[in-house]
């Protein structure tokens, strides 16, 4: 079964990533969601749905360690894998989500001509808001 919702967990792509960094230790953690992050945001090449859906879990990831929902990490058992410190992360992480969004987004077309469902767009949009609201 297929999971396709507009939160940043609700999808295969990222089920799978958390499912990947859940017995990580931190510094293994960290160095999955740097890659998930930067292989979209700084990719040459263009970048698949799955690929995406990480990006955008990864970047959830950090938003719930920065805001302290422990509970989004606990939820998904990744709380102790995750650092305590991904704050430097935040760049990258808008980066990316803004590459998600773009017209060459292989996830946004994904969601604009299956789905018709804004709350996808407003997910992600929601999610660069409050890194960039962050920032300080």
């Amino acid at each position: 079964m297929s999971a396709h919702g507009p939160g940043p967990f609700e999808n295969d792509g990222a089920l799978d990533f958390c499912n990947e960094i859940e017995d990580l230790d931190p510094d293994e953690a960290r160095e999955q969601i740097e890659e998930a992050l930067t292989s979209v945001a700084e990719g040459d090449e263009d970048f698949n749905k799955d690929s995406g859906e990480a990006a955008v879990a990864a970047a959830a990831i950090i938003v719930a360690r920065l805001t302290g929902d422990t509970a989004t990490l606990e939820f998904r058992r990744i709380d102790e894998a995750v650092p305590a410190d991904v704050a430097d992360l935040r760049e990258v992480a808008v980066r990316a989500l803004e590459r998600v969004l773009s017209p060459a987004s292989e996830l946004a077309d994904t969601w604009e001509d299956m789905f018709k469902e804004p709350q996808w767009r407003a997910s992600v949009r929601g999610l660069i808001d409050t890194l960039r609201g962050s920032a300080g």
